[in-house]
């Protein structure tokens, strides 16, 4: 599948989140909902995955006590503004 110039940023974004891990930039949770999206990337509709992740991240905002990582944070709020959440 073909990624837009603009998809491909947010899959840049999504790794580069994921292998700074080791630096403090999201907890197991996180990485896990960004991996699977990374995953899925591949082979299901991008629109419909950054959807799914929207939400997986906003229940993790929910239930995290110190709510989401700054930069999974910020992930989300471009998400939900580009896909209208």
């Amino acid at each position: 599948m073909s990624l837009t110039e603009k998809q491909n940023k947010y899959v840049l974004r999504m790794l580069a989140i994921r292998h700074q891990r080791k630096f403090g930039s999201g907890t197991d949770e996180e990485m896990r909902a960004l991996y699977e999206a990374s995953y899925d990337i591949a082979t299901k509709n991008f629109g419909a995955t950054m959807r799914t992740l929207i939400l997986n991240l906003e229940n993790l905002e929910k239930i995290q006590k110190k709510g989401l990582a700054p930069r999974v944070k910020e992930l989300l709020v471009d998400l939900k503004q580009d896909y209208e959440f």
